[in-house]
């Protein structure tokens, strides 16, 4: 049979296994079962509420002000990326942002 669908033995061996466990034949989600270096949610709501508390402020800004309180701050690129997961980057306000020459 695995010859005729054009598949090696171990995966024929896997998928006649889910069959007669009953499982379904779909694919599975290949997201990992956890992620040990995910950020916490109260990191996350702690940069969030800063951001809206001062929304002219970035990255930069804010892991210096999570710092001054003493809490853990990220990395400026996960910072970022919260900000941008929690709607408050927009690619917009980026495009017309002007960058600061110094």
């Amino acid at each position: 049979m695995c010859r005729e669908y054009g598949i090696s033995r171990p995966t024929g061996d896997k998928w006649i296994g889910r069959y007669q466990r009953g499982e379904s034949m779909g694919d599975r989600s290949r997201a990992p079962f956890r992620t040990p270096n995910k950020t916490s949610g109260e990191t996350e709501e702690a940069v969030v509420s800063l951001r809206r508390k001062h929304p002219a402020v970035g990255a930069k800004k804010l892991k210096r002000m999570l710092e001054a309180k003493g809490l853990f701050a990220p990395a400026y690129s996960t910072i970022n990326a919260i900000l941008h997961r929690n709607g408050l980057i927009t690619k917009e306000a980026s495009a017309a942002a002007n960058a600061v020459i110094r």
